[in-house]
């Protein structure tokens, strides 16, 4: 899988952020998970690692954001 961090635009200046998967195989993305919406979840191309239990940290405008994924 390749990770990415993904907006989808609500209205005009306003996305809601998440963690995507996209089978590198096929192209199709495996699943989405929601991070937060507004501009303090944007992580402007920041860094992500994934952790020894599978949980992802991705740098945001608010911190750091941990996605547990399961």
């Amino acid at each position: 899988l390749i990770y990415c961090y993904t907006p989808i635009a609500l209205v005009p200046n306003l996305e809601s952020w998440y963690l995507t998967a996209i089978n590198w195989r096929t192209g199709k993305t495996a699943f989405k998970v929601k991070v937060g919406t507004g501009p303090i979840y944007d992580n402007a191309f920041g860094p992500m690692t994934i952790g020894p239990g599978g949980a992802v940290y991705a740098s945001i405008f608010g911190g750091v954001a941990r996605i547990a994924v399961s």
